[in-house]
């Protein structure tokens, strides 16, 4: 064993979590594959690889990748986010709300969960059950614009015209325009390295930090991009 193995396991998932965020799933794999080989016990390691899993869509070694992880750390709350998450995928919708209400046992105000909840209900036309749960997000959040567009269905589906269109009305006003993502996006284009991660471009520029306030000619970010 190495004395530094959290510390290595800890930069090789920062690698792995900056590839799964951009898309790269192969070099992500690889890394979170060998951060359990360094920490096999750590189940958010597992949980990570279940992630790059469920984007590919590979289910079957998804739910190998669930049961490590559970075996790792049982009853953990992100492993019963996952199973509701593959259950969902694979149509499975009445163990896929278990598995959602489990993870908000522990935490009973979280946005995502509540809205993975709500979703599911209703697919299964739980109409009321759903409308409690997304009544509560907004709650959490006010203006959450995918809670007002999941409230409008509900009651649109229930013939409750009148707060489907009070939904709709606040769905569309939390709805951002497309002025603004242009604008933002401009902005995010023109300065990188304010925020690299949000440049859609991703372009990690070989400068050292210090050099970050001298102007990069595009002729020079093409040759860093072709090294």
């Amino acid at each position: 064993p190495i004395a530094d193995e959290p510390k290595i396991a800890m930069r090789i998932n920062d690698f792995g979590i900056g590839h799964f965020r951009q898309g790269n799933l192969k070099t992500a794999l690889w890394a979170f594959n060998r951060v359990t080989h360094l920490l096999p016990d750590d189940a958010d390691a597992w949980i990570n690889i279940a992630r790059c899993q469920l984007r590919e869509g590979n289910y079957a070694e998804m739910e190998a990748t669930l049961r490590a992880a559970d075996k790792a750390r049982p009853g953990f709350h992100k492993t019963a986010y996952f199973l509701g998450k593959l259950r969902h995928a694979q149509g499975r919708f009445d163990e896929a709300i278990d598995a959602y209400k489990n993870t908000l046992e522990a935490f009973p105000n979280d946005r995502v969960v509540n809205l993975a909840l709500a979703q599911t209900l209703f697919q299964l036309g739980q109409l009321d059950e759903a409308i409690v749960v997304l009544r509560h997000s907004l709650e959490i959040d006010p203006e959450d614009q995918t809670a007002h567009t999941l409230l409008f269905r509900c009651y649109s589906a229930k013939g409750d015209f009148v707060n489907a269109e009070v939904h709709r009305a606040e769905s569309l006003r939390y709805q951002p325009q497309q002025a603004e993502v242009a604008s933002s996006e401009i902005y995010r284009r023109n300065h990188p390295h304010d925020d690299i991660e949000a440049n859609l471009e991703h372009v990690h520029s070989l400068h050292r930090i210090s050099d970050w306030s001298t102007p990069v000619s595009s002729n020079e970010e093409q040759a860093v991009e072709q090294r």
